[in-house]
């Protein structure tokens, strides 16, 4: 995946999709469908910066830090 941030390479969009689509099936087979939504949302996360030009590249470039983000949620949440 880091080729989200390499705009010289193009945006890696069958990763990114085989990706998200392998987080949704292990969420809603392992978590519940509770987790889906705030998976796939933002809300309460930190805003981020990046020097990335290329909007195709910043947006798959967020959504793996929002992903990244939200797991390391997960895993705070069954810590217990």
């Amino acid at each position: 995946m880091v080729n989200c941030a390499n705009e010289k390479e193009p945006v890696p969009e069958k990763e990114m999709e085989d990706l998200a689509k392998s987080l949704d099936s292990y969420i809603r087979k392992n978590l519940g469908e509770e987790y889906i939504p705030r998976m796939n949302s933002s809300a309460g996360l930190p805003m981020q910066a990046t020097s990335i030009s290329s909007m195709e590249h910043g947006t798959m470039w967020g959504q793996l830090n929002r992903w990244m983000a939200r797991l390391d949620q997960f895993i705070a949440d069954f810590k217990d």
